[in-house]
């Protein structure tokens, strides 16, 4: 094959935008992710408390219709993360500050994957990043909320 007909590896053709990266949507988390996602969302509402046991492994693995080594996975996944203690003997059990661990992370994360794609996005068309979040919030709030 000719260089004209394939074109330069290095450089895109004339006129041609580079595709942008993106992520396949219909990717999903491995199941020990979804434990431990779920664990997580468990501390988050209080049905798993500071200092309260986690159930076992066979118990979540047939809770969540996986394999008690998945559910020890997710489980494992939290211990490295400082948010599950393990016992030996007694258990798994919810380290102190755990909530406040996840919530601080999730809200890193929503910042870093909305608002700031957001008001970047605000930005490229011109739009004050003050009056959007300002819009933003006067369509999600009642007159009642305004008032105190």
């Amino acid at each position: 094959m000719s260089q004209e007909m394939s074109g330069s590896p290095e450089e895109p053709p004339t006129g041609e935008v580079p595709p942008r990266e993106t992520k396949h949507l219909n990717e999903e988390p491995p199941l020990f992710v979804e434990v431990a996602d779920q664990l997580q969302e468990s501390m988050l509402d209080g049905w798993l408390s500071e200092g309260g046991r986690v159930p076992s492994s066979p118990q979540l693995g047939s809770y969540f219709k996986v394999s008690p080594a998945t559910a020890a996975k997710g489980i494992d996944r939290l211990v490295e993360r400082g948010l599950l203690v393990k016992r030996r003997g007694l258990g798994t059990f919810v380290a102190a500050g755990a909530r406040e661990a996840i919530l601080t992370e999730r809200c890193r994360n929503f910042v870093a994957n909305y608002l700031t794609p957001m008001l970047d996005e605000a930005r490229l068309l011109g739009l004050s990043t003050t009056e959007t979040l300002i819009d933003i919030l006067r369509s999600q709030l009642t007159s009642e909320d305004w008032r105190g």
